[in-house]
């Protein structure tokens, strides 16, 4: 695990609040579709000039990794953050836990880097939570951070609502929490404010989560632009992509708060009444595109 040193040092004095709520998972399905996508070309092509640059470091910095897999690479460069969970137990002075009919562990079962990795596991029920949260590279700089990380769901992805990753802040009206999560094993954001929640759906089919693999997935939130965008092995999900000119408004908090992990916004005893696994690894937090090969 890395962290810069005046990010290491404040572990010692911040804290970390939950960000999971209550949400209805049924307002996601609730058809919004964005008309305004004009801007697409320009971050396309902001993306394309940083996916080049991260691959020129990775090739200097990393030249013997390889391919997405592999050997740890916290050392490759200065990232605001990197775990990649090869320690005996999960560091609680980074990450605090929130866990309800859930358990988590670090385990060598499953690993997409070194040799170990982070494994959540859920009930099926409404309510459970395996979440994991760090305040550590907060504030950060301009309120935009890159947030990359490999995942493994087994063994099949629930059909109800399901949070993955987010980012939270206050905002003018309360605290605003930005996600990426799956209904019906699609990949799918959400936008919840006070008095607020909505998807965004670019009139695109949405894209099915990977299930039994490792997949990389890295969110950009640009929250000196109102921007989101996410990516699954470099590739864009352009049918989530969140625009600065989105309607209905998309305003960004002031990040705080990073949480990954599952939580259940409705039960699934159906789909696997045993529950569901989710192995995290090599988790990154940087100010400019990572990438899946650093």
């Amino acid at each position: 695990m890395k962290l810069l040193p005046a990010l290491a040092l404040s572990l010692l004095t911040q804290g970390c609040n939950e960000t999971a709520d209550n949400a209805d998972a049924s307002r996601l399905d609730s058809g919004e579709t964005d008309a305004s996508f004009d801007d697409v070309g320009a971050q396309d092509a902001r993306a394309d000039q940083a996916a080049g640059d991260a691959g020129a470091e990775a090739s200097s910095a990393c030249p013997d990794a390889g391919g997405f897999l592999g050997p740890p690479r916290c050392e490759c460069r200065d990232f605001l953050l990197c775990d990649d969970f090869e320690g005996p137990a999960l560091d609680t002075n980074l990450w605090k836990v929130d866990e309800s009919q859930a358990s988590h562990a670090i385990t060598s079962e499953k690993f997409a880097r070194g040799s170990h990795a982070l494994a959540l596991h859920v009930s099926p029920h409404a309510g459970a939570r395996a979440l994991v949260s760090e305040r550590a590279t907060f504030p950060a700089p301009n309120n935009d951070l890159w947030v990359r990380f490999f995942v493994f769901v087994a063994p099949r992805s629930p059909q109800a609502h399901v949070g993955l990753v987010s980012a939270a802040g206050p905002g003018s009206a309360g605290t605003i929490e930005e996600r990426i999560g799956t209904q019906y094993g699609q990949i799918r954001p959400n936008y919840m404010a006070p008095n607020a929640e909505y998807g965004i759906f670019n009139s695109m089919p949405p894209t099915q989560l990977p299930i039994e693999t490792w997949s990389c997935f890295e969110v950009h939130y640009a929250g000196g632009h109102n921007e989101m965008r996410t990516f699954l092995g470099e590739q864009e999900l352009v049918e989530i992509a969140v625009p600065s000119a989105h309607i209905p408004t998309w305003t960004a908090p002031l990040y705080n708060v990073l949480t990954l992990g599952p939580i259940l916004y409705g039960d699934d005893s159906a789909t696997s009444p045993g529950g569901f696994d989710y192995w995290f690894d090599s988790v990154a937090v940087a100010t400019t595109r990572i990438g899946c090969y650093l």
